[in-house]
């Protein structure tokens, strides 16, 4: 039941991470997703810097460990560790959190821009 329940919480984990970076690109067509799309990173940097962590990597971790399949999770993030697990591909976590603080100003300017054009 915890590996089901770590497996779940990945899953909703990549859904969150997905629905950032695509949605920004789809939020620059879509108007209507910018708002959500920059609210929902906003809140979850804002977690990330309260906390110091993400609660998902954190209870995915948990539940594996409990459920006796531990992975390193824990000693990186969630997008670093399974792009070089699944992809073989390495990414620095300096260079993802740049990327998320970067993701959220592109958001703010989209947002902001659109705000000025309902004005006039």
């Amino acid at each position: 039941m915890k590996l089901f329940l770590a497996n779940i919480i990945m899953l909703a984990h990549l859904l969150l991470t997905l629905w950032f970076f695509l949605g920004t690109f789809a939020a620059i067509k879509y108007k209507k997703l910018r708002l959500p799309i920059t609210l929902t990173l906003a809140a979850v940097i804002g977690i990330w810097q309260i906390l110091g962590y993400c609660p998902f990597t954190v209870w995915e971790s948990d539940l594996r460990l409990q459920a006796g399949h531990p992975i390193a999770l824990s000693q990186s993030s969630f997008i670093q560790y399974y792009l070089n697990n699944w992809f073989h591909f390495f990414v620095e976590q300096k260079i993802l959190d740049y990327g998320s603080y970067a993701l959220l100003g592109v958001l703010f300017i989209l947002d902001i821009d659109l705000w000025f054009r309902k004005k006039s």
